[in-house]
């Protein structure tokens, strides 16, 4: 379905992430270094990029109201301890992983969810069962649904 400005991209536990915000970050990544190699916003390739990053969007807002209720002192780690390798990129999947590059709140809570845990991906797999009901407080918005979501029509994965 195609994406409309009249509705939001997302709602976010109630507030939401107007498309205006979405081709905002994405105007950002065009202008950047390599945003050349991105792919044409008509194509479906960039109607997918769209939907990426409404991902990357939202976790950040979940991020955000998160981190607001943690305790005085927990300090956001950098990106490199909490995304060691590509083995932890893989882990903690793409969406997260830029999320969590770009969003110190992010590292934060992933800070204090994680503090109880020794290993890496003991620290990975706390904050990813953290995460998950979290995003049941999301709804998307028609062309801005999870690229993964079968019932969207640029779709890749299919059963």
């Amino acid at each position: 379905m195609t994406p409309t400005h009249h509705h939001p991209a997302a709602v976010v536990d109630g507030a939401p992430v107007w498309p205006h915000e979405i081709d905002a970050r994405l105007a950002r990544m065009r202008a950047a270094d390599g945003g050349d190699r991105l792919p044409d916003p008509s194509s479906a390739e960039g109607r997918q990029l769209r939907r990426w990053t409404t991902q990357v969007v939202v976790l950040e807002r979940l991020f955000e109201a998160a981190a607001a209720g943690l305790p005085p002192g927990v300090a956001g780690p950098a990106i490199r301890q909490v995304v060691p390798d590509g083995v932890a990129a893989v882990e903690l999947g793409s969406m997260t992983t830029a999320a969590l590059t770009r969003s110190e709140a992010g590292r934060r809570v992933y800070a204090h969810v994680a503090s109880a845990y020794p290993g890496g991906h003991a620290k990975r797999r706390a904050f990813l069962d953290w995460l998950a009901p979290r995003l049941h407080r999301v709804e998307l918005g028609p062309g801005y649904e999870h690229p993964a979501d079968p019932r969207q029509p640029d779709a890749e994965h299919r059963h």
